[in-house]
Parts: structure tokens; sequence; C-alpha cells
């Protein structure tokens, strides 16, 4: 049990660290968004780079990430899912397995960890749960 939480734990930060790229690309004039990008809690411009491959959908206003967004794995399964504001996750958030099972899920509150969050292994087997405050683990 205590490797599948370990490899669980290991998958969720690969997806993850795999969201950071910062390429974009945009699709007309619609003001929709192709990224490969997580601003996390930090919120910033997004740079237009032509030709980047999709990784992610959603819309931005002056430049941030706002409202429902998508990110997704090289297989072209969702690798997450939930809601920006003003360039910061809000709201609540799922993680999926790159084999389409759900990884994690819980709140955001002004970009950080907030409320209960539940971690998955990869058959979609809840592992544990956690409570956060303010980004933090509260014991």
């Amino acid at each position: 049990m205590k490797d599948i939480a370990i490899g669980c734990a290991l998958c969720l930060a690969w997806v993850l660290a795999g969201c950071r790229d910062r390429a974009t690309a945009p699709v007309g004039d619609s003001g929709v968004e192709i990224v490969s990008v997580d601003a996390g809690t930090n919120p910033e411009p997004l740079p237009p780079v032509e030709g980047s491959g999709q990784k992610a959908e959603g819309e931005t206003r002056d430049g941030l990430r706002e409202g429902p967004w998508t990110f997704f794995h090289d297989n072209g399964k969702k690798a997450a899912a939930g809601e920006y504001r003003a360039g910061m996750k809000e709201g609540r958030w799922t993680f999926w397995h790159p084999n389409g099972e759900k990884a994690a899920e819980g709140g955001y509150r002004g970009g950080l960890k907030e409320g209960v969050w539940i971690d998955y292994d990869e058959q979609g087997h809840k592992l544990m749960e956690k409570q956060y405050r303010g980004g933090m683990e509260a014991y």
C-alpha cells in the first residue's frame, strides 16, 4: 500500500510539473488560447508563441487565465480541470492519471490549496484525504 501511495504521489508530481511549460498559441479571434502553462499562484501574462502543441485550453482576460481551464496529458486524456480567477486557481479542481483514472481532487482559494483534498491510486481507489488551509497541510 505504501508503494502505491508513493507511486501515486510521484505520478501526481510528474503531472503537475508537466503543466509548467510556458508556450501558448492563440486560436483565432475567439479569445480562447491553447497553452501549456500553469500559473499556479504566480499570475502573469502569457507570452504568445505560435506553433505550440495543445496541452490545455481556456480563456484569458488581460493576459491572465480566467474561467474554466482543462489541461491534457501527452496521450490526449485530461490531466487537470478547474477554474482560474485573475490568473490564480480558484474553486474545485480535479486531476487525472494518464490512464484516465482520477488522481486527486480538492479546492483552491487565491491559488492556494484549501479544504479537503483526496488522492487516488491509478485504479481510481481512494488513497488518502488531507486538509489544507492557506496552501499548508493542516494536521
